[in-house]
């Protein structure tokens, strides 16, 4: 699902209006956060019982440090460089940590 939205995210780049550009929009929320629950049952299912609500703080803490910190710096590259950059960068953060979560899914399933 990750993989699929990273298509409709880019596609709002080359959007042309505010109406297409929403609705892509919506499709990418949707389809990035279909994989949600699966991911978390992924993670979870790899810790002790006692490391469950660490591991799931950990991922959280993580997860909003992750979208705290780049917030400024997108608002200087879309008001100073090039306004869709910024959909161009997460796209392609989005295709490495796919590449990176597969290649971790791999290892887990061979164990």
């Amino acid at each position: 699902m990750q993989a699929t939205s990273i298509l409709s995210l880019l596609l709002i780049s080359i959007s042309p209006d505010f109406t297409v550009a929403s609705v892509l929009y919506v499709i990418r929320v949707i389809l990035m956060n279909m994989s949600s629950p699966a991911l978390s049952s992924f993670f979870m299912g790899m810790l002790k019982n006692e490391e469950r609500a660490s591991g799931n703080s950990l991922v959280w803490a993580v997860w909003n440090i992750g979208n705290a910190l780049p917030r400024p710096v997108a608002g200087y590259i879309m008001d100073n460089i090039f306004l869709d950059m910024t959909l161009h960068i997460c796209a392609s953060l989005y295709s490495i940590s796919i590449v990176i979560f597969y290649g971790v899914l791999k290892r887990v399933e061979k164990t």
